[in-house]
């Protein structure tokens, strides 16, 4: 034979090597940390869990807060109230209510200070615009206008739900002044910034602004009042008629006077 193969051989199947089928690198590494990871495993479950039930619990606890401080009507219920809650957002609410009083007692500086310490003490109450909006108020009220105007500012600032109000209040102080400019920056702001967010407060905003360039109405003094001119006599002033003549004056009759029988006495019996 030559040293060809045959066709035969030329078409017999090449042996193949064996492929190994031992573990791969994942079950490896799962097989050499296998604790690690069920201890990872557990302390997040721990972890989970703790954070629901802590949850769970300031939830309550401000739930509580909230209707104590609902519930209180005077002021050293409320002031102790905001000693047991202070530096929480109960605190603050509870500030506020005592402001609400004391401006109710006629207290209004007092109601002011306190107001003051919220936005002091509380920067980051979730409602500091509206304390920014009633310390404005009580200032307008007190007219203190420069002082409500930057409170007023402040709560346009806080980009809250009291903004287009403090808008329009801001536009109302310019009017005041006779600063039409200002008044009708204000109160286009108000569509302009805010006016798909406060949609009730764009249709206010634009009658106030009808009244820019308008004359405020002045009260009149009343008119004095004008006495009519009282009569210099009366019927029983007037001369007496003087008799006709040839008529005497007819007397008055006079009834007869019946003289009044004796009563007699009782006489007493021998």
């Amino acid at each position: 034979m030559s040293d060809k193969e045959s066709p035969q051989e030329n078409q017999g199947a090449s042996p193949i090597g064996e492929i190994e089928h031992g573990p791969s690198g994942l079950d490896a590494f799962l097989d050499a940390n296998q604790k690690k990871l069920m201890v990872i495993a557990t302390l997040l479950v721990i972890g989970v869990v703790a954070y629901v039930v802590i949850t769970g619990l300031q939830q309550s606890a401000r739930e509580k807060a909230a209707a104590e401080i609902s519930a209180a009507n005077d002021l050293p219920a409320l002031r102790a109230l905001h000693e047991e809650h202070k530096n929480t957002p109960a605190g603050a609410v509870a500030l506020e209510k005592i402001a609400l009083i004391q401006w109710q007692d006629q207290r209004q500086q007092e109601a002011i200070e306190t107001l003051e310490s919220i936005v002091s003490d509380y920067p980051d109450h979730p409602l500091l615009g509206s304390i920014h909006m009633a310390l404005g108020t009580y200032h307008r009220q007190l007219e203190q206008f420069d002082a409500a105007k930057s409170s007023f500012e402040l709560a346009v600032a806080s980009d809250s739900a009291v903004s287009s109000a403090a808008l329009v209040a801001l536009g109302d102080l310019a009017l005041r002044g006779n600063d039409t400019d200002a008044a009708n920056e204000s109160f286009e702001k108000v569509s302009i910034l805010f006016g798909e967010r406060h949609s009730n407060f764009k249709q206010i905003a634009e009658n106030h602004q009808k009244l820019v360039g308008t004359i405020a109405p002045t009260e009149l003094a009343p008119a004095p009042k004008v006495e009519e001119p009282k009569p210099t006599g009366t019927s029983l002033d007037l001369p007496p008629l003087p008799p006709l003549p040839g008529v005497s004056p007819t007397p008055k009759p006079t009834l007869p006077i019946e003289p009044i029988a004796p009563v007699p006495t009782p006489t007493e019996n021998n």
